[in-house]
């Protein structure tokens, strides 16, 4: 008897204080892009987006990418030039432009990322080694997901 009434608490109290259930929403998918001139831009802010995940929502961020490609110039002047994809000072992802065209692309976090209730910088940040005469570096990213209501 004690083990009937033990079990039906918790599960009264489990089904009270319970985190809730989701409820897909839409998918997501925000691009932010930028230009930097050459020689200028280390640890530089190239783009700045807002993303906002509305209260009663939560966010789940599947993926995330950055691409580099320059204009003018040559690539072999260049070491090398990288870009990151930072969600509020967490890096999403990286992307480093070798010489001789080389893209490595490696996302630095582990996915899913689970974002609450809330407004969040997604921003691209520079950083480069080179010699020129490149003259303008781009950079596109995304970041992709599901938004959720949560239904208590």
């Amino acid at each position: 008897m004690k083990k009937i009434i033990l079990i039906t608490q918790l599960f009264i109290g489990l089904t009270l204080f319970g985190q809730g259930n989701l409820q897909f929403n839409r998918a997501v998918h925000t691009e932010i892009n930028c230009s930097s001139a050459a020689g200028i831009n280390n640890g530089i802010v190239g783009a700045t987006v807002s993303v906002v995940v509305p209260a009663g929502k939560t966010l789940k961020i599947t993926s995330a990418y950055i691409s580099n490609y320059y204009s003018g110039g040559s690539s072999v002047a260049v070491n090398y030039y990288d870009s990151k994809l930072i969600l509020d000072n967490s890096p999403l992802a990286y992307c480093q432009y070798l010489p001789g065209n080389l893209e490595m692309n490696l996302p630095t976090n582990n996915f899913p990322l689970w974002l609450p209730a809330g407004t969040y910088t997604l921003k691209i940040l520079y950083s480069t080694t080179y010699n020129y005469p490149v003259n303008t570096y781009f950079s596109e990213a995304y970041i992709s997901g599901i938004e959720f209501n949560i239904v208590p």
